[in-house]
């Protein structure tokens, strides 16, 4: 990694996500962009003013943090729209990862419009980290849900070159075809019992098939194939293993498609334990 751009909107939540960006950016030796929006509709005079307040409190966020003598660091402060130049200021800067503050819900905004975090990863190209939590210490336990699908595959291997001295654990979620069927009876119970069986090696097989399509092979501490919802089961699974961040592929697509992030992607994103890493399939 060379570039981590974090983008800030100056506020508590940003200032998690900007101390976060600067400890990736000590790990991986990378430059450290800080990024700030002014809304492109205010009045000019007061546009000017706010992009001198915020220019200011970046800089003197960025000093404040530890090792800020030895980090690579630069400061824009630019007058647009808030998503579309966030994406903009990353694709001209070449960064290799996003990272924003988790977002504070506006139950009628995002209702109309979305969040601004969530377009950031619906319509961006690159990685968006989630901070959600202080950050006291590098990632050591990673948590990648996977469905054996290539955003699954780039997930993962965006995961081990974000952290790669994490543990890194899998987790997979699977629901039994006509399990609601296979009911009643000692013979109706072994039934189950074997299908249940032969869906778990099938699970298995896919799980090594799947690894077997990394670019390079990783050391995972465990792979967890567990039946259940999809969102659930991921969050449980994240929760029970204390991971510290949760890393989901994103369907990124063209035209209308690319605006559907996928809805169990949206529900770990806003509801999970951790930092969340949205890794976009392509």
């Amino acid at each position: 990694m060379k570039t981590i751009m974090a983008a800030s909107d100056l506020s508590a939540r940003s200032d998690r996500a900007l101390a976060r960006a600067a400890l990736l950016a000590h790990q991986h030796q990378a430059k450290l962009l800080a990024v700030h929006v002014v809304d492109e509709e205010l009045p000019a005079a007061l546009a000017d003013r706010q992009a001198e307040d915020a220019d200011r409190l970046l800089r003197a966020a960025i000093a404040a943090l530890p090792d800020s003598g030895t980090l690579s660091s630069e400061v824009r402060v630019v007058v647009g729209e808030l998503y579309q130049t966030i994406h903009s200021e990353a694709e001209a800067s070449g960064a290799d990862l996003v990272v924003i503050g988790q977002h504070r819900k506006d139950v009628l905004l995002d209702l109309f419009r979305g969040s601004t975090g969530e377009r950031i990863i619906r319509f961006g190209n690159r990685p968006v980290l989630v901070v959600k939590s202080a950050a006291l210490h590098r990632y050591v336990s990673l948590l990648v849900a996977v469905d054996f699908s290539p955003p699954s595959r780039r997930a993962v291997e965006m995961s081990v070159k974000l952290a790669p001295d994490a543990d890194v654990k899998l987790v997979h979620a699977f629901d039994i075809p006509f399990r609601g069927l296979l009911f009643g009876g000692a013979s109706m119970e072994r039934l189950a019992k074997k299908h249940q069986q032969q869906f778990q090696e099938m699970v298995e097989a896919q799980t090594r098939e799947f690894l077997a399509t990394l670019s390079a092979p990783i050391a995972l501490r465990e792979v967890i194939a567990r039946e259940g919802a999809p969102e659930e089961t991921v969050l449980a699974v994240a929760d029970e293993t204390r991971s510290d961040l949760l890393v989901v592929g994103t369907h990124g697509r063209s035209g209308i498609g690319r605006a559907l992030l996928g809805s169990v992607a949206e529900g770990l994103i806003a509801r999970a334990p951790c930092d969340v890493l949205a890794v976009r399939g392509w």
